[in-house]
């Protein structure tokens, strides 16, 4: 064996440790951009997912409170047709015995208010009531029943 000192042997084997590192490093740049495209994927359906769920929450705040009508023989729940609407609840689910004025339903409490508040429970919705106690008759029972034509 010769043991002569090869400058060109030393050069070849440099030449070759420096091509390991180059491949090396780029193998690690791919690897990393797969390993980001994968993370931009993940954070895109998360974020589309996120989005739904938002959507879904703006049709109210954490706690909605509802105002409850009560004279000493009834209760209604006031809520907008709007917020009905956007729950996806059909007035021809209510019966004739709630009321409306303008854009306000006062939904009867022995049936009608149940089908609003299953709806919230079912969307995970919390919300408060806040009674609005009438001594004597409420005037809602002066409103339009909700599938007549307004009273003014």
């Amino acid at each position: 064996m010769n043991n002569k000192f090869n400058p060109t042997r030393i050069l070849s084997a440099n030449v070759q440790v420096t091509n390991l590192r180059t491949l090396s490093e780029r193998e690690k740049k791919i690897s990393t951009s797969r390993e980001l495209a994968a993370a931009a994927d993940t954070i895109a359906f998360l974020t589309e997912q996120l989005t739904s769920r938002l959507k879904k929450s703006e049709l109210a705040p954490v706690s909605k409170e509802f105002k409850v009508y009560s004279d000493p023989g009834h209760s209604w729940l006031a809520v907008k047709v709007n917020y009905l609407e956007e729950l996806g609840i059909d007035l021809d689910q209510i019966s004739n015995f709630s009321y409306r004025k303008g854009g306000t339903v006062y939904l009867e409490e022995d049936s009608d208010a149940a089908v609003l508040v299953n709806r919230l429970t079912e969307l995970g919705q919390a919300f408060t009531l806040k009674e609005i106690h009438h001594k004597v008759k409420s005037p809602i029972r002066t409103y339009a029943s909700l599938h007549q034509t307004e009273v003014d």
